[in-house]
């Protein structure tokens, strides 16, 4: 059998760059005189997949968050689910909500939530939720259930009036988290 001369010419090539390429894929993750962890210097982009502290989890049920417009404030009691903790993680926020459909009290967040794994709902009445394919969150208030279960996710609750809810239409609403 004859031999391949350009065939062998690859393997050996391959070969003898394969570490190279490896070296080249790894980081450098200790500081070289102390062996600590050193921090990353690659640049950061917009595109930079966001990592959802998920060891706080248990801390959003019953977590209450606070919205506020000059003396009228509303508290919404958190559920555990993934939208609620990302929630909890854009807090502090400043947002204007708006009626819509006479069914809800509605404002746009700065960036969608991560709603993985959290199951959507019909919504009722004292629900505080997160509308998936607008992006936004809102106070559902009327006694009708909603018929959108598979793309609202309940966020938490509130016990409110239906004019503290008309307060907050038009002016800058604080959000924060109580301690």
């Amino acid at each position: 059998m004859r031999s391949k001369p350009l065939a062998s010419a690859f393997v050996f090539t391959f070969a003898a760059t394969l570490p190279l390429l490896l070296a080249a894929c790894s980081t450098n993750t200790t500081d070289d005189d102390t062996g600590a962890p050193s921090p990353s210097t690659a640049p950061t982009s917009p595109l930079t997949p966001r990592v959802l502290d998920t060891t706080a989890s248990h801390d959003a049920v019953g977590t209450t968050v606070r919205f506020t417009a000059g003396d009228t404030s509303i508290h919404v009691t958190m559920a555990d689910n993934r939208a609620a903790q990302d929630f909890l993680s854009m807090l502090p926020l400043t947002l204007e909500f708006e009626d819509f459909a006479g069914n809800e009290k509605i404002s746009y967040l700065p960036r969608e939530l991560d709603h993985e794994e959290t199951e959507g709902s019909i919504l009722n009445q004292g629900d505080f939720l997160y509308y998936i394919p607008w992006g936004n969150v809102g106070f559902w208030y009327t006694a009708e259930p909603s018929t959108h279960a598979a793309d609202s996710v309940v966020l938490g609750s509130y016990a409110a009036s239906l004019d503290d809810l008309q307060y907050l239409e038009g002016r800058d609403v604080t959000v924060e988290a109580l301690p």
